[in-house]
């Protein structure tokens, strides 16, 4: 994924985080969902899950296994990540168990696609997801093609969330800077623990990436189209998971001092 890692930018949460406040204190988050939500209309059910089901936890990591020949290390950062996201997901979810769309709109004046979801609105748990990988990749990656592309993405899962008629846009802006806050802790662990650049702990960071695919695999859908993507995200992330292991195999069968020009 070329180039050096690089600092994360810590203006973008910031600034995502004061949006949401300015949105939640000033009365519009209703009236901006509903603009954004009535967009819908435009795309088929099918592409909307399928493009929401890039924020679930498993198709972030099979894709990410794109990174497992050089830099395992963002698989790490990942996992290390989860359990400030998770934290931060689901203790604020019961703390404040705000109602979603569903449950303060009819569902005429709206447009829901998937499951009908009535409580625990905020944070977006998908958008803090989609954010946690966008700051991993953003740091660890150095590509600036990467980064544009995996943020690019992250925005988008957060606007399918209202597109679907899951959630607010303040559940969204805040799951953008929680997700981003928690992947940076994420980079930061793993940066003190040494194994996470080692061929050793490359070999594990391919076994979970796999883990993920066959996740992917039993995972149930509600749409043919939200399938179709969760099974072509596993087998993408499967043709990476066999390319890292060829790697091990080929590296382990070299002699000691050998280098690829020989």
């Amino acid at each position: 994924m070329g180039a050096e890692p690089s600092r994360l930018p810590w203006r973008l949460p910031l600034a995502a985080a004061l949006l949401a406040a300015v949105v939640g204190i000033s009365g519009v988050n209703q009236a901006l969902f509903l603009a954004i939500n009535h967009v819908a209309a435009l795309f088929s059910d099918d592409f909307l899950l399928a493009l929401t089901l890039l924020g679930n936890l498993l198709a972030g990591m099979a894709l990410l296994g794109a990174a497992l020949r050089s830099r395992a290390q963002m698989i790490w950062a990942a996992v290390l990540a989860a359990p400030f996201a998770t934290l931060f997901v689901h203790g604020t979810k019961q703390l404040l168990a705000t109602p979603r769309p569903a449950a303060v709109l009819s569902a005429d004046v709206m447009t829901i696609v998937g499951p009908t979801l009535k409580a625990m609105s905020f944070p977006s748990g998908h958008t803090t997801t989609a954010f946690v990988y966008a700051a991993v990749v953003w740091a660890l990656a150095g590509d600036r093609r990467w980064r544009a592309l995996v943020l690019a993405a992250a925005v988008c899962v957060g606007l399918s969330r209202i597109l679907v008629g899951a959630h607010w846009p303040v559940d969204v802006l805040a799951g953008a800077a929680g997700g981003w806050f928690c992947g940076g802790l994420g980079v930061a662990w793993s940066r003190r623990l040494s194994w996470t650049t080692s061929e050793a702990g490359r070999r594990w960071a391919t076994a979970v990436v796999a883990a993920a695919c066959l996740g992917l695999l039993i995972t149930p859908y509600t749409l043919p189209g939200e399938e179709i993507t969760g099974w072509l995200l596993a087998a993408i992330g499967g043709v990476l998971v066999v390319r890292s292991v060829l790697a091990g195999i080929d590296r382990s069968g070299r002699c000691p001092g050998q280098d690829d020009g020989q």
